[in-house]
């Protein structure tokens, strides 16, 4: 099987989660479009972790009726989660903002490298976007 496509999380059920588990595939992608989705995605997260499905990639969209803060406050959760991530940019928008993201979770490489956002734009290569993430606790 090939998934190329985010999986609807809100769709998972237990019998759901362990056809999944008994497929051979490395991570499962779902899409976290939407800060309202945060209660049922931690929710098939936990079920997902329950079935012995322990990490899966969260396709987060970004730019589109979000601000940077909601952004870092989804990527955050499914880092505390155990989940990896990837940014995706709403048409391909540019700004610093989206710059940062894809910065921290899609291009530096191990999501999990940086527990922070704030320790990520601590890096010399990547301070020029600090102003950024400044007084956002």
């Amino acid at each position: 099987m090939d998934f190329n496509q985010g999986l609807d999380h809100r769709l998972l059920t237990g019998g759901i989660v362990s056809d999944l588990k008994s497929i051979s595939h490395i991570e499962y992608h779902f899409a976290y479009d939407d800060p309202a989705y945060e209660k049922s995605v931690v929710k098939a997260v936990e079920m997902l972790q329950a079935g012995g499905i322990r990490r899966s990639n969260w396709l987060v969209l970004c730019g589109f009726n979000t601000t940077l803060r909601q952004d870092i406050e989804r990527l955050t959760l499914l880092r505390k989660m155990g989940q990896q991530a990837f940014v995706m940019r709403y048409n391909n928008k540019k700004s610093e903002e989206l710059s940062l993201l894809g910065a921290w979770v899609n291009y530096h490489g191990n999501f999990f490298m940086f527990p922070t956002i704030e320790e990520f734009v601590a890096q010399p290569k990547w301070s020029k976007y600090k102003y950024l993430v400044e007084g956002m606790k």
